[in-house]
């Protein structure tokens, strides 16, 4: 960068750091967040998957069931027309 090539008043500047990290712009004066702990990551990363599997569990509620089987109803091809397997 020269030095006439500052940012401009108000917009964040490019992160430049030698890391080999993703870049990212912050603001001006703002460091960048700490990162979680591969412990913590690990943490929730199981709790989001229980809880993902707990909603997959629920069954689908019948308004949804009956929208899904008018789309499939509109949306199906004759056998003739290449819809069958």
């Amino acid at each position: 960068m020269q030095a006439d090539d500052k940012p401009e008043q108000g917009k964040p500047a490019m992160n430049t750091d030698s890391s080999n990290g993703p870049k990212s712009v912050l603001p001006p004066g703002q460091k960048r967040p700490l990162a979680l702990s591969q412990d913590a990551q690990v943490q929730i990363g199981r709790r989001l998957a229980a809880v993902y599997d707990e909603v997959l569990q629920q069954p689908v509620p019948d308004r949804f069931r009956l929208l899904l089987d008018e789309l499939d109803a509109k949306t199906k091809l004759p056998k003739d027309q290449g819809g069958g397997i």
